[in-house]
């Protein structure tokens, strides 16, 4: 992708996330950047190929990001925790009414976050407790499918945001006691060991 491009994606993303996205126009994007609507317009035809771009640009770097940590982590718990802090330091810069905005108003974009969550979340995690059950940490008798799913279903109720009401619950606390919650019902006596080991050593 266009050097240029990307950084108007990246900074542009900024702006939405923080404000939400059916509050921001293309004009307050041009005058948040501070470039002329003939330069964004070069490269977003309209306001729902920008925030499609941006949802793809994000998702992407979230790949990256999860890919990293799985590559860099001792054991399976360890992974699910590193995956579990990045996510929260994202959601926690996020306007609680992009989520709502995009399922109702940009169909297209939620599309992408879903189909996301239940292709390489669902993988990802899936993958996880099946490592997490070659190393002797997890439980061997559970589904992997089902427990796979419900995490996925966690992100669901969090970001709906009837059952943890914003700014009652910020989702990256919620998201973060949900995880701990998961990865203490996947873990067998070793892995409760461990995560004992590893809180005290925190």
């Amino acid at each position: 992708m266009e050097e240029k491009k990307i950084e108007i994606l990246t900074r542009a993303s900024g702006v939405i996330l923080r404000h939400g996205v059916r509050s921001v126009t293309m004009d307050d994007i041009t005058s948040e950047l501070g470039i002329s609507k003939k330069t964004l317009y070069q490269y977003f035809t309209d306001k729902d190929s920008l925030i499609n771009a941006i949802i793809d640009l994000k998702l992407g770097n979230d790949r990256a990001i999860c890919l990293s940590s799985i590559e860099n982590t001792e054991n399976a718990i360890d992974a699910l925790f590193l995956i579990s802090k990045s996510i929260c330091e994202n959601v926690a810069a996020v306007n609680p009414t992009v989520f709502y905005d995009l399922r109702k108003h940009y169909p297209g974009a939620w599309q992408k976050v879903c189909d996301h969550k239940m292709t390489f979340v669902y993988d990802m995690i899936l993958n996880n407790i099946q490592r997490g059950i070659k190393e002797g940490i997890y439980r061997e008798n559970m589904n992997p499918e089902v427990v796979a799913r419900l995490f996925v279903a966690y992100g669901d109720v969090i970001m709906s945001g009837e059952i943890f009401p914003w700014p009652e619950f910020h989702y990256d606390q919620v998201y973060f006691e949900t995880t701990s919650f998961h990865i203490y019902g996947m873990s067998n006596k070793k892995g409760i060991e461990y995560l004992n080991k590893r809180e005290l050593n925190e």
